[in-house]
């Protein structure tokens, strides 16, 4: 990505911070299992995007892998160096706390999906094995207004 282009998703990536803690009380962690060029990506497609995920309790880093293994930057600007020298990389963001990014090198597939079902007490937190959740329509719909959250603070930024 540019500069421009990751200025712009560190913004993104904010406003969807500051509108989920207004929403959601509790913890939550944003993550991305980032696929370097030529890299193996999990799926079929070699994309990039970030999960965010609500939690029922705290997350920490040495969850994930040891502290040691991260980087720590304050913005996607100050990543993409390191990204990039990964090669495949796990990035973490928290709430009120800088990015974090480390190898995925040896981390099994679905990895974070492993420990934010673990986090959430869910047990068939694998889509694939055990499909859709029966209540995700009302999960979906229990999401909309998150979603215009984040654009109204998407819109206070761009006339700040």
């Amino acid at each position: 990505m540019t500069d421009v282009e990751l200025l712009r998703l560190d913004e993104i990536v904010m406003a969807i911070e500051r509108a989920l803690s207004r929403l959601h009380p509790g913890p939550f962690v944003m993550f991305e299992n980032g696929t370097a060029e030529g890299g193996r990506s999990g799926c079929s497609v070699v994309q990039h995007h970030l999960h965010v995920v609500p939690i029922e309790y705290r997350f920490d880093l040495q969850m994930a892998a040891h502290p040691s293994n991260f980087v720590i930057a304050n913005d996607l600007k100050m990543l993409r160096k390191t990204a990039l020298s990964l090669g495949d990389y796990l990035l973490i963001k928290q709430p009120n706390r800088p990015y974090a990014i480390c190898s995925r090198g040896g981390l099994p597939s679905q990895y974070m999906r492993k420990i934010v079902g673990r986090l959430n007490e869910v047990e068939k937190w694998d889509w694939r094995a055990f499909g859709k959740p029966s209540d995700w329509l009302e999960q979906e719909k229990a999401l909309r207004p998150l979603a215009g959250a984040i654009s109204h603070e998407l819109s206070l930024n761009a006339s700040n």
